[in-house]
């Protein structure tokens, strides 16, 4: 009895340390598809802390200087510590699809054909598919006012988040 059971732990070692190689390969494995797709992950990594400031951003008002309500949208600004200025705009979009909203962040070449004001407007980039940035010049150029911005609109589908 005492050899039966020495060839019963001398199967589970052979198969013990079939399963230990098994594991092996399977983290180095994963190992090798983190190191093939370390700038994917780098990328995913600075979109998560971007997200969380604008979600942070978003919450708080205490850094932002109210400039007006009007049509329901109120919007805010902000000076950067960099110079650049940041604006916010706060309001509901009743009965507008998500592929709407996703089709006029897009679309930036158009919004000099709708947008009160919009005298020219250009998409310098897709970066991605919910990721653009744009370019506009606003005001009224036959009484000399106009200024020029250049934006960045990215999409997050937060939903299951709140």
């Amino acid at each position: 009895s005492s050899k039966n059971k020495f060839r019963l732990l001398r199967k589970g070692g052979a198969k013990g340390s079939k399963v230990k190689a098994e594991q092996a390969m399977d983290m180095q494995a994963a190992q090798d598809l983190i190191d093939n797709k370390q700038a994917v992950l780098e990328d995913l990594d600075k979109r998560c802390r971007l997200f969380a400031k604008a979600k942070q951003n978003l919450m708080d008002d205490n850094h932002w200087t109210l400039a007006q309500t009007l049509f329901g949208v109120t919007t805010y600004y902000r000076n950067e510590p960099d110079g650049s200025l940041s604006i916010k705009m706060e309001g509901r979009l009743d009965g507008v699809s998500l592929f709407d909203q996703v089709a006029v962040l897009r679309e930036v070449d158009l919004h000099y054909t709708w947008a009160p004001f919009v005298s020219s407007s250009l998409t310098v980039a897709h970066l991605n598919k919910l990721d653009t940035v744009g370019w506009f010049v606003i005001g009224l150029p036959s009484f000399g006012l106009m200024r020029d911005a250049c934006f960045r609109a990215i999409g997050c589908d937060s939903m299951l988040e709140d």
